[in-house]
């Protein structure tokens, strides 16, 4: 098994994903399968036509992220492509519309094609639509189809915090309203998922949500039970204290799972990144930027731990973590190179919510980091 990965920043669209499919293809030669990610100042399926100018008819599920991360660095405007090469590796690819409409159908119809051809387990990643509503609709529909036997990987596609549009993609073509998905057999896989964030103060209860409004926290209007918590701010001022202390949601085993809020509406409930549900019960969270780094690194660990001989890492990291750590940031990609091995090649990307499991269940993450590990069996 080979992996190899290319970067280019060219403005033209079509030059710049044939340049990176290029690069990738001198390190890994024919690919089983390619990945390709854009930021959203290319014509993506000018970027998609000079890929394909390389790696013809291969195999190739990608989207339009937040920002590229390869090695050491993050490139906001640019081509990264990542291939998978090795006569053991087999892929499938799906891409599935109308999340806006039905999402537990299109990610049921995802998790059929992508086994249409049987239903040996693999690791699937997924690339739904990053501002669609119910998105972990989607992700249910595509596990009440495929189950525990898989892995997943993936996350929210996106733009430049623009909350515009945005596409997905496979060798069939470009969508929007979407999710990408992959089933890749052949090479083992170690996932894992994790965050940092820990529990501020009492529980609260959302007692009234639609979607991604919360209208009532604790039967008082979303944005007045907020301030009782934090203080005296202003709906201008909340964007700030939105980014440091979202809602946490604890599950059986005590983790949090973290959803993200990003406005103050008129009626004063709060508008967040990802759905919440009515009455669930959560905390006000908070963080310390050096134990998010460090959590980072423990993630990367429990995820290369699972493989013998580690050969790359790809990782999926909310866009709110880097706007969060700011000049912090490297220190992340150092923490998890540092786990994984310096020498491991390295590749993500900053995502809309990430999808990644704990134990099988795969959930739609905010503010997390979820890595996965490619290499050896453990045991061979």
């Amino acid at each position: 098994m080979k992996f190899g990965s290319g970067l280019a920043a060219c403005s033209n669209s079509y030059d710049a994903g044939r340049r990176a499919a290029a690069a990738a293809l001198q390190q890994a030669g024919d690919p089983a399968i390619v990945l390709p990610f854009t930021t959203d100042c290319h014509d993506h399926e000018a970027v998609l036509a000079g890929i394909q100018s390389v790696v013809s008819n291969t195999p190739l599920v990608g989207c339009c992220v937040g920002g590229i991360i390869m090695n050491d660095e993050v490139i906001m405007d640019g081509v990264g492509v990542c291939l998978l090469s090795g006569p053991e590796i087999s892929a499938v690819t799906a891409l599935a519309g109308g999340l806006s409409g039905d999402p537990w159908a299109a990610g049921e119809r995802l998790g059929k094609d992508l086994i249409a051809d049987g239903d040996t387990p693999g690791i699937v990643f997924l690339y739904p639509d990053g501002f669609s509503a119910n998105i972990s609709r989607t992700i249910q529909g595509v596990y009440d189809v495929l189950g525990p036997e898989f892995k997943y990987a993936g996350g929210g596609t996106g733009d430049n915090l623009k909350f515009a549009t945005t596409v997905q993609f496979t060798e069939r073509g470009v969508r929007s309203d979407s999710i990408a998905g992959a089933l890749i057999r052949g090479i083992p896989f170690g996932t894992a998922v994790g965050h940092g964030w820990q529990p501020l103060g009492e529980p609260l209860l959302v007692s009234r949500a639609a979607g991604k409004r919360v209208l009532e926290i604790d039967g008082l209007p979303a944005f007045d039970a907020y301030r009782e918590r934090i203080g005296p701010i202003t709906p201008q001022q909340f964007a700030e204290h939105g980014m440091l202390h979202p809602l946490g949601f604890p599950d059986v085993a005590g983790h949090y799972l973290i959803r993200d809020p990003i406005a103050v509406n008129d009626d004063r409930s709060l508008e967040f990144v990802t759905e919440v549900p009515r009455n669930a019960l959560g905390y006000l969270m908070q963080c310390d930027v050096a134990e998010l780094i460090t959590i980072s690194g423990q993630v990367a660990s429990q995820a290369a731990a699972q493989v013998r001989k580690p050969a790359f890492a790809l990782v999926f990291d909310c866009i709110s973590r880097y706007l969060l750590m700011k000049e912090k940031f490297p220190k992340e990609i150092s923490a998890v190179r540092k786990a994984i091995g310096k020498r491991i090649p390295l590749f993500g990307v900053l995502t809309f919510g990430e999808i990644g499991s704990y134990v099988d269940v795969p959930m739609l993450h905010n503010k997390t980091m979820v890595i996965t590990v490619g290499g050896e069996a453990n045991g061979n």
